[in-house]
């Protein structure tokens, strides 16, 4: 779909690193995080992340 845009420069996440947010309360889920970004709160990649990463190699 990107591809398809011709005056698309460029995208960003709007946010990175997991976050914690009280009012994420499904136990066992997300107990209080925020955890649909790239980075875990232990600052381990997700697969996420090396989805972006493709993109923008494939891009450059």
């Amino acid at each position: 779909m990107l591809d398809k845009i011709p005056q698309l420069r460029g995208l960003t996440p709007w946010i990175l690193a997991d976050f914690r947010l009280p009012r994420r309360v499904l136990t066992n889920i997300q107990d209080g995080w925020n955890r649909k970004v790239l980075i875990s709160e232990t600052g381990n990649k997700k697969k996420a992340y090396y989805v972006l990463q493709d993109f923008y190699k494939k891009k450059s």
